[in-house]
């Protein structure tokens, strides 16, 4: 069971990172060097899609680097698989605190007639730093997912 659940915990881990690192090179790019208008587009056509899947896999990845701690059977690599959750549970917090309040009040906003301070407010910049710390966070968590593979 430990077995199984660090190569869960170490495939689901690697698929979100691998999402999140895509982003960082492919739409994030992209996405801030839009007008206001086409921006809004874009983000609400991005945001439904991954907003349902991203929380789900990085909690049930959370819940496997705990029981993969739980059930390895050395002390070096219970500690890192807890590291790896610990990870996880800052990306959480990230996502919650700081970049979900930007795509909520962006989905808000209706493409067509962006904000006329859009300049003042655009919260691109701010979300790209967030995205950027997340996304550290969930390649950590990868990381240490692997050591305590590892280590086990």
């Amino acid at each position: 069971m430990s077995d199984l659940a660090a190569a869960a915990a170490l495939a689901l881990n690697g698929v979100t990172a691998g999402l999140l690192l895509g982003s960082l090179h492919a739409p994030v790019p992209r996405l801030l060097g839009m007008a206001a208008g086409p921006y809004l587009k874009a983000k609400q056509f991005l945001v439904p899609r991954y907003d349902p899947a991203m929380p789900i896999a990085i909690v049930a990845n959370v819940v496997l680097d705990c029981v993969a701690a739980a059930l390895a059977p050395h002390a070096s690599a219970q500690v890192v698989f807890a590291l790896a959750a610990c990870l996880l549970l800052a990306v959480i917090a990230v996502s919650l605190v700081r970049n979900v309040p930007i795509n909520n009040w962006e989905m808000t906003l209706d493409p067509g007639i962006a904000p006329s301070d859009w300049a003042r407010i655009d919260p691109r910049k701010l979300w790209h730093v967030w995205h950027v710390v997340r996304t550290g966070a969930l390649t950590l968590a990868l990381a240490a997912t692997f050591a305590a593979i590892l280590l086990g």
